[in-house]
C-alpha cells in the first residue's frame, strides 16, 4: 500500500502580509500531508506493507525569497512536511516496523 503526499500552494505568505494569507498557505501544505496520513493510518497498519511518501520543496530547507515574492509559510510549512517526516520514520521503527516513510524534493 503507498500513499503519496503532494499538497502545495503558494503566494500572499510573507509574515508583513495578510495573516489569513499566510495561514491558508502554511495551512494547505502543512495539513494537505498530515490529515492523508491520519486517515489512511488504519489501512496502512493492517497492511503486510506500506509507504508513504512526502512531498517536501528545497524551500523546506533554504528559504529563498528568489524564488517567490517571500518564502516565509511555505519555506516553513515545506520544513514542518520534512519534520513531520522524520518523526514518522522515528515513530513506525517503534510501533509499525512494516511501514516505512521518505521525503521527496
Amino acid at each position: 500500500l503507498l500513499l503519496f503526499n503532494n499538497a502545495g500552494v503558494v503566494g500572499g505568505e510573507s509574515i508583513f502580509g495578510d495573516r489569513r494569507d499566510f495561514d491558508r498557505c502554511f495551512e494547505t501544505n502543512w495539513r494537505g500531508v498530515y490529515l492523508p496520513t491520519r486517515a489512511f493510518l488504519p489501512m496502512l497498519l493492517e497492511s503486510s506493507r506500506g509507504c508513504i511518501i512526502n512531498t517536501s520543496s528545497i524551500l523546506g530547507f533554504w528559504a529563498n525569497p528568489s524564488y517567490f515574492h517571500s518564502t516565509t509559510a511555505y519555506s516553513a510549512s515545506k520544513f514542518a512536511v520534512k519534520g513531520f517526516t522524520e518523526a514518522l520514520i522515528a515513530d513506525f521503527r517503534l510501533r509499525a516496523p512494516h511501514l516505512s516513510v521518505a521525503v521527496v524534493m
